[in-house]
């Protein structure tokens, strides 16, 4: 027992260090739960352009959707092919609020009767 107490002296600062690590990793989980909890909001916002690139990590085509919000911030959203299968530059776009994160909502734009 006397060696730890030796070590823990001698280490104070790593000790802190790690102890440091340790709080902010469970204090920016509970924030980063905290923003993804609440009520479902639906938004809705403009395509503004597309865009993709390759997700080396998941070995696929990862799809992105620029949306200029009703409060007139541009946004890039990551988003599913099916849930922007309807959508054309200028369409309306659903959105989903839920705390702080916003998202495409599963059917993102409605087909418009004029194609």
């Amino acid at each position: 027992m006397a060696e730890l107490g030796f070590l823990l002296r001698e280490n104070t600062s790593v000790v802190v260090l790690i102890f440091g690590l340790v709080a902010t990793f469970f204090v920016a989980q509970a924030w980063m739960t905290g923003q993804a909890s609440g009520a479902r909001a639906e938004e809705s916002g403009e395509v503004v352009r597309f865009g993709a690139y390759d997700n080396y990590a998941s070995g696929g085509l990862m799809v992105f959707v620029s949306v200029r919000t009703a409060e007139g911030r541009l946004l890039g959203l990551i988003a599913s092919p099916d849930s922007l299968a309807d959508c054309r530059i200028g369409s309306r776009i659903r959105l989903v609020r839920r705390g702080a994160i916003l998202a495409v909502a599963p059917r993102g734009c409605v087909p418009s009767s004029s194609t």
